[in-house]
């Protein structure tokens, strides 16, 4: 008999109106269920099988990890309801996906030409804040990105820029600490010689003092933890989820080995009191408050009115005075500064033949791929066919088309 062993997936036997189905779990949060003829057995995530069948299964897994974007789905626990599951289809992006890294907001590498480059592994979060400027649940697929993929890419991109103080910040459209390769990318991009910082944004749902030490120990510099209340009943109704806001957890972080940064979002009618809690609690800890003026997005949640730039410094100064802590940044206060421009294969306005590689995001968005590059469209696409599209957004190689008639 032979076991057949995964890294990334692990295999559990499921029953189905009577019918056996092996559930591939891929990253820890991703899956999906293959029904080989074959007698088989799983034992503590390993596949057991007759050798002479070996091949055939590993074909049927490495066809599901891909499988023409069909069958991928992503598993996490719905933030509101413990016990409910939220589903949606995924997509796995390395080489031989198609997809470049380089054009869309929502994951990849995003270069607005200066010190500081956004890397986004992964998508999708395990809150409902009230605020998400994304709105998670417009968005019915996820992405994940092969991390030796991510950390190739990102080194190309870092050599163009010939810069010697280069920041890498982890964030994205999603919570990544969801990456279960996110220690390990840390570790592989901490070793370049350009890179200087690498951050990253968490809500901290997931993150324990043993996560935090092997990330600062694999070459983490700073946490920018979202914390909008430091009330558990508040912060829950903020989150969208039943959260407990464990204070001498947070202190405790502050002094390990890395930068902590709490960064809280200010919503009038909201959470005004417990911004200055939070503000008191930081000067009284010597943590660094980087609070942030709720802005409105089109496809967000929207659930205040925005507080007006004037009003909103105003208020900082307040509490900068009265709780002697800095509280107003610019981008001079982290170095960040101009860098070698990545060029555009293609600008605004310009007419590409470009090919479909994957469905996006939303219902109706594609991704295409043209010159190393991906597009972002809306409308009717197929996977696999080319199409001429219109740039109608070029702004840091982030991409947009529009399909154009024929």
């Amino acid at each position: 008999m032979k076991r057949l062993e995964y890294n990334d997936v692990k295999f559990i036997q499921q029953s189905i109106d009577e019918k056996r189905i092996l559930k591939c779990v891929f990253y820890e949060h991703f899956f999906f269920d293959i029904r080989p003829k074959i007698n088989y057995s799983v034992e503590k995530g390993v596949l057991i099988v007759d050798d002479k069948y070996e091949k055939k299964i590993r074909k049927m897994v490495e066809n599901g990890i891909r499988n023409d974007l069909r069958s991928m789905r992503t598993e996490f626990t719905d933030a509101g309801y413990p016990d409910k599951k939220v589903y949606k289809k995924a997509v796995f992006v390395d080489r031989g996906s198609g997809i470049g890294l380089i054009g869309n907001v929502g994951f990849g590498i995003v270069d607005r030409n200066t010190n500081v480059i956004e890397v986004k592994p992964i998508t999708g979060c395990n809150l409902k804040c009230i605020y998400c400027s994304v709105d998670e649940d417009k968005r019915s697929v996820d992405f994940v990105v092969e991390p030796d993929y991510l950390v190739d890419e990102l080194g190309k991109l870092i050599e163009m820029k010939d810069c010697e103080d280069i920041d890498i910040h982890i964030g994205g459209q999603g919570e990544p600490l969801r990456y279960k390769y996110l220690k390990y990318f840390v570790s592989k991009i901490s070793k370049n010689k350009h890179v200087r910082n690498i951050s990253i944004d968490t809500n901290g749902l997931l993150l324990n003092t043993e996560m935090a030490e092997q990330l600062i120990d694999a070459g983490l510099t700073q946490i920018n933890l979202s914390i909008n209340s430091l009330n558990d009943t508040n912060a829950s109704r903020i989150a969208g989820c039943t959260r407990k806001i464990d204070a001498n957890w947070i202190k405790d972080l502050s002094k390990m080995s890395v930068k902590l940064v709490l960064a809280p979002v200010l919503m009038k009618g909201i959470n005004d009191s417990d911004i200055e809690e939070i503000v008191e609690f930081c000067a009284v800890n010597g943590i660094i408050c980087g609070i942030q003026n709720y802005l409105y997005y089109n496809g967000g949640r929207n659930p205040a009115k925005e507080i007006k730039w004037e009003d909103f410094r105003g208020l900082l100064h307040s509490w900068e005075d009265k709780y002697d802590i800095r509280l107003l940044f610019s981008e001079g206060d982290f170095n960040i500064h101009k860098t070698i421009a990545l060029a555009k294969p293609f600008k605004k306005g310009d007419i590409v033949s470009a090919y479909v590689v994957s469905f996006g995001q939303f219902n109706d968005e594609w991704i295409l791929s043209a010159q190393g590059r991906i597009i972002s469209a809306r409308g009717n696409f197929s996977v696999g066919r080319s199409y001429k599209v219109r740039i109608i957004r070029d702004k840091h190689n982030i991409f947009i088309g529009e399909k154009v008639s024929r």
